[in-house]
């Protein structure tokens, strides 16, 4: 008797363990989230990658959505993406930006700035947001009243990671929007600035993302068993519509094709070499050409595996409209994504997948 109890709990205990590995790999595949954010990336671009592209099914698999995007205010990449990353409408205020120890402004160093403003020493090895007070205050006055930082404050009283790479900086000109998403209430975030670019003196401003580092540090964050939210911060689309007004037409078209076809390449390797998956790919904004032409809905995309036969799109009860989501949704479908949506109230809701074909998608 005594040696079939042992056998019974012997083989008890070794399901315990497969299943238990089982489950906290599903957990840990859901529980990591990377989102590649392209400011000036509008539905003229993805229609040319549809007809020009080299990785046809990419464009054509996973979930498609155009983004409603309008901010409080003007339309801007800052108060677009303060809109987005506080789940309400919000506004940007005046030179805010994202730096690390050792960056100057007008030749101070901004991290003194930042002391002589608010009395905060700032730590080694952080991104820290010298304007966040301003930020704040400013939003607080406002009727929707956003609050700065949610989500990566609540991710991180959560025990979830966040990471932002990558800039948009154009010349002189620092562009570092993404850190929004991801920094605490605090105005204290992750990652790396300027590391994600490399010199490149034929394309626009000199710089062009590092698709190198960029997958290196993806794949460090995706071998982890913590689970995470990652922002890309692909800038290489807004560097080129910033320098547009300099160039001839011909060398714009060909930056234009150069730099399509080197962001889906990034993508492809993203989804199929395994660095991320649960992919959002997400413009927050549209270039000068496509608003003056009254393109004004921006793109989203969504892959949750690399198998490329799962088409579907995304559906908000915000909008009620298919094929039509709110920038309000953005924070409520991360944090629902990553378990955590019942902990705060939005006026977004999560995105809903509604099939367009008969192929299935494993939800839960």
């Amino acid at each position: 008797m005594n040696i079939i109890k042992k056998i019974i709990i012997s083989t008890f205990i070794l399901l315990l363990i497969v299943c238990g590995k089982t489950v906290l790999a599903d957990a840990v595949e859901k529980k990591s989230f990377t989102m590649i954010l392209i400011p000036d990336f509008s539905f003229q671009e993805v229609k040319w990658l549809k007809e020009n592209g080299h990785f046809l099914e990419l464009w054509k698999s996973g979930g498609l959505s155009a983004v409603n995007i309008r901010p409080d205010g003007p339309y801007s990449y800052l108060n677009n993406m303060v809109t987005m990353a506080s789940g309400a409408r919000g506004l940007g205020v005046e030179g805010w930006n994202a730096f690390i120890k050792g960056e100057t402004e007008n030749g101070v160093l901004v991290e003194e700035l930042y002391q002589q403003w608010t009395g905060t020493v700032v730590d080694e090895g952080i991104i820290f947001h010298p304007l966040l007070h301003k930020l704040v205050d400013k939003n607080k006055d406002t009727s929707y009243r956003s609050e700065i930082g949610i989500l990566g404050q609540t991710l991180k009283e959560h025990g979830i990671s966040s990471y932002v790479i990558g800039n948009s900086d154009a010349g002189t000109e620092k562009v570092r929007y993404g850190s929004l998403l991801t920094m605490d209430k605090e105005g204290v975030a992750k990652g790396s600035l300027q590391e994600a670019t490399k010199k490149s003196v034929e394309s626009p401003w000199g710089s062009v993302m590092d698709v190198g580092y960029i997958f290196e540090t993806l794949n460090t964050i995706q071998t982890s068993l913590d689970p995470a939210f990652t922002v890309v911060e692909w800038g290489d689309i807004h560097r080129l519509y910033k320098q547009k007004g300099n160039m001839t037409q011909t060398h714009f078209t060909k930056q234009y094709e150069l730099t399509l076809v080197r962001l889906e390449q990034f993508l492809n390797e993203l989804l199929t070499n395994g660095y991320a998956q649960n992919v959002m790919l997400l413009s927050p904004m549209v270039n000068t050409d496509a608003y003056q032409n009254k393109e004004r809905l921006a793109p989203l995309f969504y892959w949750q595996t690399s198998a490329f036969n799962d088409r579907y799109y995304l559906y908000s009860g915000t909008t009620r409209q298919k094929y039509v989501v709110s920038n309000l949704d953005i924070v409520p479908t991360v944090l629902d994504f990553l378990r955590l949506m019942l902990l705060l109230p939005f006026l977004g809701v999560l995105y809903d997948q509604k099939w367009i074909t008969t192929s299935r998608l494993k939800l839960d």
